[in-house]
């Protein structure tokens, strides 16, 4: 399990040359939670990239923005990706934002 704690902003997402703030968990992640940041921002289909994630939880964080299609069940590949669990509790602003 991964856990990321005590972020004033954080932004899962593949690392790109323009952005330094993005940040991604290692492939072998199965379980990656987000306690206790300021803000958490989840790029568009970012957790198809982590093959193994099956469980994601953000807790006690005060913003919570998510791209549409964050997560799709069906890759290009037609393999299925099952989570187990995707949970948000203690938010107290959410945004999703569509494209």
């Amino acid at each position: 399990m991964l856990s990321l704690l005590l972020f004033q902003h954080l932004v899962i997402a593949p690392p790109t040359n323009s952005s330094s703030e993005r940040t991604m968990p290692p492939d072998v992640t199965a379980s990656l939670s987000l306690v206790d940041c300021q803000k958490v921002e989840i790029e568009a289909q970012t957790l198809n990239l982590l093959p193994m994630l099956t469980n994601l939880t953000v807790h006690n964080t005060e913003s919570l923005t998510l791209r549409s299609r964050m997560y799709d069940a069906r890759r290009g590949t037609g393999i299925s990706k099952m989570m187990k669990v995707i949970e948000f509790s203690n938010v107290r602003a959410n945004y999703v934002q569509f494209h």
